[in-house]
């Protein structure tokens, strides 16, 4: 059957002929950083772009004031602009049952680098994997890793940032802050469609230590505030009887708030097993990792044994550890002057570094 659909949808596709200026963009959140500083390249660059989006969410302002065309994911319509696209650009994966395009360029920009197991890794058959010609890697180490991780040579594998790394060096948006600020980002262990496992409850922290936690920050005059994974389904009702920790939701119609630009301004990130860790390597912003379940995460989801050998911050598991990290990093930052690195990469810099490679990659095909 999925023969059948993509012979048809191949011929589709060479009736309607290809518009070489239209690129189509899927991510997850469906108007993430990345997808920002890709609808700003193509505004500057006098391209068309079409935002594929799902039905529960809404468009955001940004997205309005410069007229993209925002098309639900799953519509005949959305179908028919991956179809006309030159390019193709998703987190996730695309419409994968049709296969590659014949007459385009289908680029993954995978939504972090892989700490933990995916793809071959996890025993992913090769014929469920995402199809693309083109993924990024954050960096040359991690080659082998994307290669082997979605079957694929390396030469189809590109060592640069992604496209929202962009907002960790933009230096258009300036910040007075009279605190020191935490953020804390908790990758996700179970989703609604149970990607990572069995996990039901995020290992997070009991009413005791959120109340030790919240003590400490008022000591250091900090604020810490969390952000859920947008794929989690943990309880975080109890966090909202303190004032100083704050739950975040969705950052939507500010790209001024979006959750880049949030790690940017804050000063101290927190998290466990996210490849945030090595996308803050552009900004050299402190990371503490909090793992209280580390062994429990290594037996039901797995570790890159090579990616695992890159991570120089330390895997913390006592919470008793963990405050005394947080006290000492705010320490340094409580008798040394706050203030965030002043970029001097050009706006967008590392989008339009993604988008002349594909150039040149077009160009030689």
């Amino acid at each position: 059957m999925k023969k059948y659909i993509r012979y048809v949808m191949s011929i589709l596709e060479n009736i309607m002929h290809t518009k070489e200026n239209l690129i189509c963009v899927r991510a997850l959140p469906n108007f993430s950083d990345e997808v920002y500083w890709i609808s700003e390249y193509v505004k500057e660059n006098n391209l068309k772009l079409v935002i594929l989006y799902d039905k529960s969410d809404r468009v955001p302002k940004w997205a309005k004031k410069n007229h993209i065309r925002c098309i639900q994911y799953k519509s005949i319509q959305g179908l028919f602009f991956y179809l006309k696209a030159k390019v193709i650009i998703y987190t996730h994966g695309i419409y994968s049952f049709l296969g590659k395009k014949n007459n385009g360029l289908i680029v993954n920009i995978w939504h972090g680098m892989p700490l933990k197991n995916i793809g071959t890794y996890k025993n992913v058959p090769k014929d469920e994997l995402p199809k693309f010609d083109i993924i990024l890697a954050d960096r040359e180490e991690f080659i082998s890793v994307m290669a082997k991780a979605f079957a694929v040579d390396e030469c189809s594998v590109i060592a640069l940032p992604s496209p929202r790394i962009d907002s960790l060096v933009n230096n258009s948006i300036i910040k007075t802050k009279n605190n020191i600020e935490l953020l804390w980002l908790p990758t996700f262990r179970s989703s609604y469609t149970g990607i990572d496992g069995d996990f039901s409850k995020l290992p997070f922290l009991s009413d005791i230590q959120l109340s030790i936690l919240s003590s400490k920050l008022e000591e250091y005059n900090a604020l810490c505030y969390i952000k859920p994974h947008p794929l989690s389904k943990d309880d975080f009702s109890k966090i909202g009887k303190y004032k100083n920790i704050i739950l975040l939701g969705d950052f939507h119609d500010d790209i001024e708030k979006s959750l880049y630009t949030i790690v940017r301004e804050c000063d101290i990130v927190i998290t466990d097993y996210s490849s945030i860790m090595f996308d803050l390597d552009h900004v050299e912003k402190e990371v503490v990792l909090y793992t209280p379940d580390l062994r429990e995460y290594k037996q039901s989801v797995g570790f890159i044994d090579s990616v695992l050998a890159d991570v120089e911050a330390k895997f913390i598991i006592d919470f008793e550890e963990f405050l005394n990290c947080l006290e000492m990093e705010m320490k340094k930052l409580k008798y040394n002057s706050m203030h965030n690195k002043v970029s001097t990469l050009k706006r967008g810099y590392w989008t339009n570094q993604m988008f002349q490679k594909l150039h040149k990659i077009m160009e030689v095909s």
